[in-house]
Formats: C-alpha cells, sequence, structure tokens
C-alpha cells in the first residue's frame, strides 16, 4: 500500500479553486458593469469641477460665461460686450462636451423658471455669483441631483 500513487483533488484544494474563480469572476462583473450610482456620482464630480473652473475663468476674463445644456450634452458659451453670445472654444477644458454613455439630464431648473427640454443657460458672472440652480442626472434607474446657490458653491446628492 505503500506505493500507492494519488490520483484527483483533495475537497480543500477544490474549494480553493472554485473561490479563486468566484472572487475573479465578480471583479470582473464590477469593471465591466460599473455601478449606475456612482458612475452617475463620478459624472457630477467632474461636472461641478468644470463649473468651477468656468467660473473661476469668468472672473479671471472679467466676462460672463454660461453653460447650455442638452438632454446629454452641454457647452460653455462667452459673452460677448454687445450681449451677443458665443461659444466658448479658447479653453480645452470648456470645449463643448457629453455626458457619460447613458447618462442624461432629466431636469434642469436655473433661477425661478424651470426649462424642461429647452437648452437653459446657466451664467458664471465675473463677480463670483450665479444663477441658483438645481440639475438631476439620470442614468437608467439611478438619478442625482446637483445643485448651486448664488455664491456659486455646487454639491450633489441623491435624489429620489
Amino acid at each position: 500500500m505503500g506505493n500507492l500513487r494519488r490520483r484527483g483533488f483533495t475537497l480543500i484544494e477544490l474549494l480553493v479553486v472554485i473561490v479563486v474563480i468566484g472572487v475573479s469572476a465578480s471583479i470582473i462583473v464590477l469593471r465591466l458593469f460599473p455601478d449606475e450610482r456612482n458612475l452617475l456620482r463620478k459624472e457630477a464630480d467632474r461636472l461641478i469641477l468644470l463649473f468651477q473652473f468656468a467660473q473661476n475663468e469668468a472672473a479671471r476674463r472679467g466676462e460672463p460665461i454660461g453653460v447650455s445644456f442638452d438632454r446629454d450634452r452641454y457647452a460653455f458659451w462667452l459673452q460677448q460686450n454687445l450681449g451677443e453670445w458665443q461659444r466658448y472654444e479658447e479653453e480645452p477644458l470648456l470645449k463643448a462636451g457629453k455626458l457619460a454613455d447613458g447618462a442624461r439630464f432629466a431636469s434642469m431648473l436655473i433661477g425661478q423658471a424651470g426649462n424642461p427640454g429647452a437648452a437653459a443657460k446657466l451664467v458664471f458672472a465675473p463677480n463670483g455669483g450665479c444663477l441658483p440652480f438645481a440639475a438631476t442626472l439620470a442614468l437608467n434607474g439611478s438619478f442625482l441631483r446637483l445643485r448651486g446657490d448664488v455664491l456659486c458653491r455646487f454639491s450633489a446628492e441623491a435624489a429620489s
């Protein structure tokens, strides 16, 4: 009996392999299908940084800069001396952009007037102020609310 060779795997070895396969599969699934709430949070954080940059740029230039919204896109604008708006293309960060795949602006409220479906414009004044606004970002069944006040303090929170 001392010469018997062992064939096959022990139960412990099989369990370790199954656990390794399970952990690897869950990591792959999380990478391929990110959580919608996390994706919206990252998109909101990115927009907040763009808004803060636009506010700083308006103060630096001494001219109002606006941002318009349309379903899943946004564009930055510069107000010229005669009050005419022109696309702002000087700064690469403030070029027209698109939200992450599948994300959209579900609602937009700027000042006291809601602008559902219309291309609303949020204006950053050179003196550091802006109109209060609330925008709802949506991705499938997840929603996130972006808010800004008259001092251009921005925040993102879960929307109900």
